[in-house]
């Protein structure tokens, strides 16, 4: 309203007449106790204009700094000065002569700078220019029309919340005026404890004029119950501890750019915070920053939170019980989790773990029921023998992943610590990568949901308990042919458990050590009696087809079907097993001989008449199976899939629908038959309708009859393919982009295992 009048004020005397053009000031906003210059000009009529005089009258409260004025350098006269005066109350009189008669220069532009201060009870006002006279060097008089110009105050700030504004007027208004100014807020540069343990503050927004804060002080918000949202000014660079602890109705927080640190206890049950973005610069969390309360009506309502790149640390507690979050990225740049620091965030489902963190403390992700994926970065140069990923899981306290439901455990790590994954009560199964050496005490003890366990060949030994109160276990995998160390035990007497090794082991497993005496029963794998059921025969080509097309039998053990020791169950394993039964094929003997480059074969899929495809081979091969995975619009229903006739040679066809627009084909002949002819249609898919860029066939996989697999790449509609190879040691292995089937990144340094890759965005086969 003030600005408003004052304006007004300034049109009214502009129409008056008063303002003359010749002298001209431009309006400023003067702070209470501040001081600011000003600029008055003068544009020429005259050009031999040697002195002048004129009256300034100030409004109450605002008063010349003469220290701060000056003329300007049109005066060249270096003798010349200013003199100021008073006339009375806010009058003064500015006067300056040349005695040597040099003109004022230039036609216009700057004429002298005066410098005003404002009281600490300014309101500012219309500053006037009054009785404007110019002297000629021939003793001539110049008059001008009076000049005027505003002074604004610092305007008064608009609080939503009175109770807000009573506090910060009975602190801060040193004007006595009942208001807070703009300039009286960012004076301050301590919010003390005035606003500490008040339930009735709801909105304090207005914070963001305190720009004179450089931190939120210890405790300066706790216990404000009612508070609903706040605006942290500029200029903050530290939030201190329990700032707002238990503003239990706080549901929006800005934190501005510029704040490095969080205090301990920050935000600490602030129950109704839904989301939070914590600022590029921060670089720790404290302890209990974000963290619930084990209680009903207090857990924390957080649901997503976004850490900045500068993070280097998370604190004890940081985000205990917050059960409403659902995903964490620990960005790269952070090296320590905290102990509990995610402990009970029950909602909790994925955690990305950057690969610069190199600890992580006891009880870390305690409690995270929910949590089915954990991903540890494994870039090798920072997870080598020294520090990374090794040092996390070798070296950490205990519990770390309690509560947790699955864990991808990368190569890089060369030990399992001792309690690692102490009680990981959702954990259903666990594989320890090759490069793995030992396995420490109870690192998976009271895991009781863990139903199987599959360890590398590299593993030499596992500690006392490791696998204590693991109840449910029913089977386990050791790919070495030497049995680890153990102690008697390791493994809690699993009568209900199974304990699968290398072909031809069994004897040296039933002599070792604590190892005969764990298990209900030892068995070699792969075992060509698929089902267990004493018998090899035609029953257990139907198991691996039935897992083949997604129909697996419940029983079923993956790993037992992998008879071409390729790692992976496909209809290969099926033709080793036709071949097993028929007696063509001795099944001691290995199989899954290198896979070749297919050369000029190719393999398309072509359009018919109606809503018929083909796929065609073009061919110098004999191939006894096939299968493949078709994927097609959701709306579009398969109706049919058939063999062309004069292929068959035995054959039969099954298939499964997976998925709505998902289907898997399997074509095999239990005699172990090459297909009549290589070349030409070798089936008919039969759609109800289909959008021609929405078919696609992949996974395909092509069986010769001693059971080699050789693998087409993708194929679309009217797209003709066929597939390159790659050796461990091929110049193609040092791309820094290669990934293997599930996204992850393979690394450089490690050597390629034999399957498919995608190198550059192409599936490459390793041989």
């Amino acid at each position: 309203m003030k600005k408003i009048l004052l304006l007004a004020c300034m049109a009214w005397l502009n129409m008056a007449g008063i303002i003359a053009s010749n002298i001209s000031v431009e309006g400023i906003t003067l702070y209470p106790g501040e001081t600011k210059t000003v600029n008055i000009s003068l544009t020429n009529t005259e050009t031999n204009l040697v002195g002048f005089q004129m009256d300034l009258t100030l409004p109450d409260g605002i008063s010349i700094n003469k220290a701060g004025c000056s003329l300007s350098s049109r005066f060249s006269d270096p003798d010349q000065t200013l003199t100021i005066g008073k006339q009375g109350d806010n009058v003064y009189r500015l006067t300056s002569t040349s005695l040597a008669l040099t003109p004022i220069s230039g036609t216009s532009g700057t004429l002298l700078t005066l410098s005003l201060t404002a009281s600490t009870n300014s309101d500012g006002g219309i500053a006037t220019l009054s009785d404007i006279r110019f002297a000629t060097s021939t003793s001539g008089r110049v008059t001008m029309n009076d000049a005027s110009f505003v002074i604004e105050s610092s305007p008064s700030i608009t609080f939503v919340d009175d109770n807000v504004k009573a506090l910060c007027v009975a602190n801060w208004d040193t004007s006595g005026n009942g208001e807070l100014s703009e300039a009286e807020a960012a004076a301050v540069t301590d919010l003390g404890t005035v606003f500490k343990e008040n339930s009735t503050i709801t909105s304090f927004d207005e914070l963001q004029y305190f720009t004179g804060l450089t931190s939120i002080g210890n405790s300066a918000f706790s216990s404000c119950s009612s508070l609903t949202s706040v605006t942290i000014p500029e200029g903050v660079t530290s939030i201190g501890d329990y700032a707002f602890n238990l503003c239990s109705s706080l549901a929006s927080v800005t934190i501005p750019e510029g704040v490095t640190s969080i205090g301990r206890g920050a935000f600490r049950i602030c129950t109704g915070l839904t989301s939070i973005t914590i600022p590029e610069g921060v670089t720790s969390i404290g302890r209990e920053a974000f963290a619930g309360y084990m209680s009903p009506d207090m857990p924390m309502s957080l649901t997503s939170v976004t850490l900045p790149s500068s993070l280097t640390s998370i604190g004890e507690r940081a985000f205990f019980f917050c059960p409403c979050l659902t995903s964490i990225t620990i960005p790269e740049g952070v090296t320590s989790i905290d102990k509990s620091a995610f402990s009970n965030c029950s909602g909790l489902t994925s955690v990305n773990i950057s690969s610069s963190v190199t600890s992580i403390g006891s009880y870390a992700f305690e409690g995270c029921t929910g949590l089915t994926s954990i991903t540890i970065d494994e870039d090798n140069e920072v997870y080598d023998s020294r520090n990374g990923c090794n040092a996390i899981i070798e070296t950490t306290s205990n519990k770390l992943f309690l509560g947790c439901k699955n864990t991808v455990i990368p190569s890089s790590v060369t030990s399992i610590g001792n309690s690692a994954f102490y009680g990981c009560t959702g954990l259903t199964s666990i594989t320890i990568p090759e490069g793995v050496t030992s396995i420490g005490s109870q690192a998976f003890e009271s895991c009781t949901s863990l139903t199987s366990v599959n360890i590398s060949s590299s593993v030499t030994s596992i500690g006392e308990n490791a696998f204590k109160g693991c109840v449910r276990l029913t089977s386990v995998k050791e790919k070495s042919e030497t049995p680890p160390a153990i102690y008697y035990n390791t493994w809690p007497r699993l009568k209900k458990a199974t304990l699968y090794v290398p072909h031809g082991c069994m004897a040296a497993y039933s002599a070792a050590t604590y190892w005969q005496d764990s298990f209900k029963a030892i068995k070699e794998f792969p075992d060509a009696d698929v089902n267990q059921d004493g018998e090899i025969d035609v029953v257990d080509v139907v198991e691996i087809a039935r897992f083949v097309v997604g129909t697996p039998a419940e029983t079923f053990e993956e790993f037992l079907a992998d008879l071409n020791n390729d790692d992976d169950v496909n209809v290969a394993d099926a033709v080793v097993l036709v071949n097993e039964i028929a007696g063509d094929v001795n099944f001691a003997k290995p199989h899954g001989a290198p896979r070749q480059d297919l050369g000029d074969e190719r393999l398309t899929l072509t359009e018919n008449d109606g809503h018929s495809l083909s796929v065609s081979m073009e061919s110098q091969r004999d191939y006894t199976a096939f299968q493949f995975d078709i994927y097609t619009n959701s709306d579009d229903n398969v109706m049919g899939l058939r063999l062309n006739t004069a292929r068959k040679n035995g054959h039969q066809l099954i298939y499964n629908k997976v998925d709505e627009g998902h289907y898997r084909v399997v074509a095999l002949s239990e005699a172990n038959n090459a297909f009549n002819g290589t070349n030409g249609e070798l089936m008919n898919i039969q759609l109800d309708s289909f959008n021609t860029g929405d078919v696609t066939v992949s996974n395909i996989h092509f069986i010769t009859t001693d059971g080699t697999d050789h693998r087409f790449d993708d194929i679309s509609l009217s797209s003709v393919t066929g597939i390159e190879s790659l050796t461990p040691d091929s110049s193609e292995k040092g791309n820094t982009n290669i990934y293997d089937l599930s996204g992850r990144k393979v690394s450089e340094s490690s050597a390629l295992q034999k399957g498919v890759y995608i190198v550059n965005g192409k599936k490459i086969v390793v041989k």
